[in-house]
Order: C-alpha cells, then sequence, then structure tokens
C-alpha cells in the first residue's frame, strides 16, 4: 500500500471518529431546554390558555426539536383539565430554511395525542382563543 493511500485512510478515519462524536456530543452540550420558559410564555400569549411543557430537546440526525409532556389547560371557566395533551412531539425543521433565518417545519410527529373539547353552555368551546 502506497504512503499516500495509507494517509488517506488515517485521515478518513478520524474524520469519521470526529464525525461520530459530533453526533453524540454536541446534542448533549446544546442545552434548548433553557428556552422552555421563552416557548411557554409565547404559546400562553397566542392562545390565551396556560401552557405546560417537561423538557425541550434538539436532535441533530434529522435536526429536530423535542418536546416532551406537552398540555394546554382548558381556561378558567371549564372543569380543571387539558384542552390538549401530548405525551411527545417531535418537529423536523427544514435546514435550508434555517440557513436563510426562517423556521419551517418538515414534518411534525405527536406521540399519544388526548383531545377534550368542550362546549360551555353559552356557546364557547374550550379550545377558542378568547382575544378573538
Amino acid at each position: 500500500m502506497d504512503r499516500r493511500r495509507k494517509t488517506g485512510l488515517i485521515a478518513a478515519g478520524i474524520s469519521a471518529i470526529l464525525l461520530l462524536a459530533l453526533i453524540f456530543i454536541v446534542p448533549a452540550l446544546v442545552n434548548v431546554d433553557r428556552y422552555k420558559p421563552r416557548v411557554v410564555s409565547y404559546l400562553q400569549q397566542q392562545t390565551g390558555k396556560q401552557v405546560e411543557i417537561g423538557r425541550l430537546a434538539l436532535t441533530f440526525f434529522p435536526l429536530a426539536i423535542r418536546i416532551d409532556h406537552f398540555g394546554v389547560k382548558n381556561p378558567p371557566i371549564f372543569p380543571v383539565g387539558y384542552v390538549v395533551q401530548v405525551a411527545r412531539i417531535d418537529a423536523e425543521l427544514s435546514v435550508g430554511a434555517l440557513l436563510h433565518r426562517r423556521v419551517v417545519i418538515k414534518s411534525l410527529v405527536l406521540e399519544e395525542p388526548v383531545l377534550n373539547m368542550t362546549s360551555d353552555p353559552d356557546g364557547p368551546w374550550n379550545f377558542e382563543n378568547p382575544q378573538s
């Protein structure tokens, strides 16, 4: 085996090891869960309802945001409970759109979603936005 080929194989091996380390180490270092209060606040402003999120996480292959234990509570005029609860949400993001500073969700997977739609005798539903 000639010297160039041997050097190329060594470089490819080192690159593969670094890539694997990047795949497994970087997600542990990137803590998107610290943005949970901002996300909850934004969703509460948009929906007018109390929102709960257990945990936020980021995956790189595929590039996705994972939300564990998501829930939207009923408005005060309804019984205590949730409008929607989801055990886990995986939102796969478009890398190309992120490079252009846009967030585009390519796919959205909901695990164990539960919807509880209730109507008040006076007419409104628990999922309606009170601001509208």
